[in-house]
């Protein structure tokens, strides 16, 4: 068997890690570890960006990610898992659903802001997404929100945001 594990490089990913091996234990699985990119609204993925030599919107992102993505698979590596590493384009509901159907996994273990009420439904949740659309059972991992924190609580947690998603920002700012 094979699980899929989605990661959004916030401060909680490591929870969804720790679930993912024991999950992949549980059912004797191979992990794909996943990880979804798209360019803010407003940038092309070819729109050219950077300081000096400047590059495609989509190529920062994508460096960027398989680079945190592979230190998060040391994790499995490290517990003698076998893993593969996906960086797919797209929206992270649809990209879970795409991946989970062609790997054909067992489960899916994904994050979740923990939102309720009004903020769920005026931000949705691509945890809920994914598992409405996905055919395959779905592991939610509830977030864990610490005073260390930067945000006030898990629904506006920005610490997933990469360099290159703070530097396209910018180049939107001008």
């Amino acid at each position: 068997p094979k699980i899929l594990v989605t990661i959004d490089f916030s401060d909680c990913a490591t929870h969804v890690v720790r679930k993912g091996i024991e999950v992949a234990r549980e059912l004797e699985a191979s992990v794909v570890l996943m990880h979804s990119v798209q360019t803010p609204d407003g940038l092309d993925d070819e729109t050219p960006v950077g300081d000096g030599h400047r590059r495609p919107a989509i190529s920062l992102l994508l460096d960027e990610a398989r680079e945190q993505l592979a230190e998060h698979g040391e994790v499995f590596l490290a517990q003698g898992l076998e893993l593969k590493q996906v960086v797919t384009v797209g929206g992270p509901a649809e990209q879970i659903v795409r991946m989970a159907e062609q790997e054909k996994v067992s489960r899916i273990v994904m994050g979740t802001k923990g939102r309720r009420g009004l903020s769920r439904l005026l931000l949705g949740s691509v945890a809920e997404e994914a598992s409405r659309k996905a055919t395959t059972p779905a592991v939610p991992v509830e977030p864990e929100w610490k005073p260390s924190c930067a945000a006030s609580s898990c629904n506006w947690c920005a610490s997933g945001r990469t360099e290159a998603q703070h530097q396209l920002e910018a180049e939107l700012d001008g």
